[in-house]
């Protein structure tokens, strides 16, 4: 279960990361590293289990 919640973690903030990519400025500058911290995490704890 926890598998599957941490892939559609992962799924949404890849989304979030392509949409802000397209539209990228300093307004979502400070989001854009907040979401790639949060992917790193949740693919670090894939790779741990």
């Amino acid at each position: 279960m926890r598998s599957m919640l941490d892939a559609f973690l992962k799924f949404a903030i890849e989304c979030r990361l392509k949409f802000y990519h397209s539209r990228i400025d300093r307004h979502f500058h400070d989001q854009v590293i907040e979401l790639r911290k949060s992917l790193t995490i949740i693919q670090t704890n894939e790779q741990i289990q």
